[in-house]
């Protein structure tokens, strides 16, 4: 595919995975019963909570994670911009559903002063879409570093 193609198509999908995750986080804003029932689906549970810490409920000023998650945002894109000047299209997924990630939770820090986790992860963490895009770039990352080990 060329890479015309593959920019498109990151970009689209980076704007609808970032979509998703506001559309559910603002459904939970505003109706919180009828939005956790609309997902039941789900294999987890789902609830409200404004996450007002960091990873693992650790409470820091507000102030000192703006200015933390601003640093590593710019510290991830340029390792975005990185990997696009080598071609390195896996890379450049990984690094850029971490960044549609940590930018939605960032909006979040910002307009509200929490992030919006809704699921309930079995060890009795509460996490949202965001948190799992930002998971699952760092995942790709660490198997092609493993890969590239072997």
């Amino acid at each position: 595919m060329q890479t015309k193609n593959k920019n498109i198509i990151l970009i689209f999908s980076g704007i609808f995975l970032y979509l998703l995750d506001r559309l559910i986080k603002i459904g939970f804003m505003k109706l919180p019963e009828r939005f956790g029932s609309f997902l039941d689906f789900l294999p987890l549970q789902v609830d409200l909570y404004t996450n007002q810490g960091i990873s693992f409920g650790l409470k820091l000023p507000h102030f000192v994670i703006i200015l933390a998650s601003v640093a590593i945002m710019g510290i991830v894109i340029w390792y975005l911009v990185d990997a696009y000047k080598r071609k390195n299209f896996f890379h450049v997924f990984a690094w850029s559903v971490i960044i549609v990630g940590g930018l939605s939770n960032f909006y979040d820090r910002v307009v509200y002063g929490y992030v919006i986790d809704w699921l309930i992860v079995p060890w009795n963490a509460v996490i949202n879409l965001a948190d799992v895009y930002i998971t699952i770039g760092i995942f790709f990352l660490l198997v092609d570093l493993k890969k590239k080990s072997e």
